[in-house]
């Protein structure tokens, strides 16, 4: 989709622009096929086959703060992981402020309804499926990897997600969390939507393995939230890797996941391939 054809967005801050442009650089020239999910335009996926699948399938959202950001913008993800045989879907999903929890997560619950009636036509397998993301992106994949629900109440099986990649996310929005504003996607202060999209509070032993990932120059509140997440994980006895990237910032560590010689791509490889061994 041309990105024309998108509703508007946000005004990007310097820091969001620059995000926007190295992606979109890194992506060029880079197609798969995309298909619509409703009739919002941000209701769609596109899929990025692999010329000899694995079956493993691994769901990508992108970042923006939860109110910027496109699926175009993801598909230099797409070379090396496909070139592993693994089918890359990248998710969109509605931004706020003209949309609030739970919208983008139900946006995300239509993608993985389409993957497991329908990857197979790509190559991936229903009983491969990962999910993950970057920044916003990777907040929404652990809530899914948390929160079973969103799976089992709209005709999923509560163990469709096989593992969570979150990068450089968010797990808690609660006060304490370190956050210098109230994100917009919340909506209004009196609903209260804080602890209901906190990966944090929803981590229990039907959680999926995650792979938790983060810069060693990333901000500060994500490394201490990464850190508590991981330790609470592994508390309630749910698999967990944790992956600190040397030198990385929050920007960077998109960046680094596309590279098959750095810090990401192998460990995430040999994460997804040992749990479905």
């Amino acid at each position: 989709m041309k990105i024309e054809d998108y509703p508007p967005q946000e005004p990007l801050s310097e820091f969001g622009e620059r995000y926007q442009k190295t992606c979109f650089s890194l992506s060029e020239g880079i197609d798969g096929i995309e298909l619509q999910l409703g009739r919002n335009p941000y209701q769609s996926l596109t899929v990025y086959p692999s010329p000899n699948p694995s079956g493993v399938v691994l769901g990508w959202m992108f970042g923006g703060g939860w109110t910027n950001g496109y699926k175009e913008m993801m598909g230099f993800m797409a070379p090396p992981l496909i070139a592993a045989g693994v089918t890359l879907i990248a998710i969109s999903y509605r931004l706020a402020p003209a949309y609030t929890f739970p919208a983008n997560v139900m946006d995300i619950v239509s993608a993985l309804q389409w993957t497991s009636d329908n990857v197979g036509e790509f190559g991936g397998h229903r009983e491969k499926f990962f999910i993950g993301g970057h920044s916003a992106g990777g907040h929404l994949s652990a809530l899914l990897g948390t929160r079973r629900e969103f799976l089992t109440d709209n005709g999923l099986p509560k163990r469709f997600i096989k593992g969570a990649l979150p990068l450089s996310a968010t797990y808690d929005f609660s006060a304490g969390s370190g956050l210098s504003m109230r994100p917009r996607f919340l909506g209004q202060t009196a609903i209260n939507n804080e602890i209901a999209a906190s990966p944090l509070f929803h981590v229990d032993r039907e959680s999926a393995p995650f792979m938790i990932a983060w810069g060693e120059n990333d901000f500060a509140h994500l490394r201490q939230q990464a850190l508590k997440f991981v330790e609470l994980l592994r508390y309630r006895g749910v698999p967990c890797q944790a992956l600190e990237m040397g030198r990385c910032d929050h920007l960077e560590t998109a960046y680094e996941a596309a590279n098959t010689k750095g810090q990401w791509f192998n460990s995430a490889l040999s994460f997804m391939n040992t749990i479905v061994a």
